[in-house]
């Protein structure tokens, strides 16, 4: 729903980041599949160019770009070994609620 948000995912993927019309897209995304399954589309592709349409495509800046993977590069991967435990913990606890 945020401008902000999607921004900040191009941003950081480095890749073109789209809305489409709904901003229940679980939903459209269970519609799609349930679809594709029962043969009403031959693809999930094809599904969703009948069931959906882009409304806004937030465009990555290669500058901010560059800054979020340095710090993926230098920070994230130097830390990821050292909180891979902690990260397991958490996704326990999490499932419990």
């Amino acid at each position: 729903q945020s401008d902000a948000v999607c921004q900040i995912m191009a941003d950081i993927f480095g890749l073109n980041v789209s809305r489409v019309q709904t901003y229940e897209t679980t939903s459209l995304g269970e519609a799609i599949a349930t679809f594709v399954a029962l043969k009403e589309f031959p693809s999930v592709e094809e599904a969703m160019k009948v069931m959906s349409r882009k409304v806004t495509t937030f465009t990555p800046n290669p500058e901010v770009h560059k800054v979020y993977d340095k710090l993926y590069k230098t920070s994230y991967v130097k830390m990821y070994p050292s909180l891979k435990k902690v990260y397991k913990a958490l996704n326990k606890h999490t499932n419990r609620c």
